[in-house]
């Protein structure tokens, strides 16, 4: 439960509730969270609430302490900021079932690289995710190309 704190700490949660919706995503970037923080399956919500109330708030402030010293320390480079993904529809004929993609049935204008998953606001959907992700660093500007013999 102290990782699964740490976690939630570090990377600026707002509370349990999203620390628990973060942790349930189905993506590989959560089950890498799950893993680090020792999860084999995620707790309930309220076992979250419980156990980090009774955590003090000496470790709080120890823990965002270290991160901002680690920082200083060039340990750690806080350039990515901010991650997120969509869910783009591939289509939006009948849905490709798995049984007809096994039999190689394919519907016309299918896209058959795209996949199935799951978004909280669309649900389930054929399609492609798409991922963003910011930086506070400024981007370096090349200098412009000299052809040689060139002008």
């Amino acid at each position: 439960m102290v990782k699964c704190f740490i976690t939630m700490l570090w990377m600026g949660l707002d509370g349990c509730r999203a620390l628990h919706a973060l942790l349930g995503c189905e993506g590989g970037y959560a089950r890498l969270v799950r893993r680090a923080c020792g999860l084999g399956r995620l707790p309930d919500r309220r076992t979250f609430d419980r156990r980090f109330k009774a955590l003090d708030e000496e470790l709080s402030r120890r823990v965002i302490f270290t991160g901002g010293l680690l920082c200083l320390l060039g340990v750690v480079d806080p350039a990515v900021t901010a991650s997120d993904s969509t869910l783009i529809r591939a289509w939006k004929g009948r849905a490709w079932h798995e049984r007809r993609r096994e039999q190689g049935r394919v519907p016309c204008s299918l896209d058959v690289e795209a996949g199935w998953g799951r978004s909280r606001v669309k649900g389930w959907a054929y399609g492609w995710k798409g991922y963003v992700a910011s930086t506070t660093k400024p981007i370096p500007v090349c200098p412009p190309l000299r052809v040689p013999g060139g002008r």
